[in-house]
Order: structure tokens, then C-alpha cells, then sequence
């Protein structure tokens, strides 16, 4: 399930360390992306994905939306 699955299925030749699937159990569509689910469960997943592939790259990422728990 979810659209990550299916891209994820077409990129063969992306190694595995450049992927991430995350299935939120209980969340819409729009409140995939707003929402106390977004800030509580989602958002620290992708924020956390986004600083792991900076730092393979040396560079920080310390940004943090307000509304985000870390």
C-alpha cells in the first residue's frame, strides 16, 4: 500500500540506504500532511530521512519546522 510502495517498485537501481517507506496506519489523505499525525508521527520520519542523506553528503540540516516535534 501507499504511493512510496509503488515508486519504490519501479526504481530498481536506487540502492537501499536512498529509500524510505513509511505506512501511518489511521491517516487521510490531506492529513497525511497536516495535522497533529504530521507533526507527532510523520514529519520527525521525513526530517530525520532528509538530515541522514545530508550528513552522507556532509552537509547539515539543522531546520526544523516550529510546529514539528524532534
Amino acid at each position: 500500500p501507499g504511493q512510496t510502495s509503488a515508486v519504490h517498485a519501479r526504481l530498481k537501481n536506487l540502492v537501499a540506504e536512498k529509500k524510505f517507506h513509511l505506512l501511518q496506519e489511521d491517516v487521510g489523505h490531506y492529513g497525511i500532511f497536516s495535522g497533529s499525525k504530521w507533526r507527532e508521527s510523520i514529519a520527525p520520519h521525513v526530517v530525520g530521512f532528509i538530515r541522514k542523506a545530508a550528513s552522507a553528503q556532509n552537509v547539515v540540516y539543522d531546520a526544523l519546522p516550529a510546529n514539528v516535534k524532534s
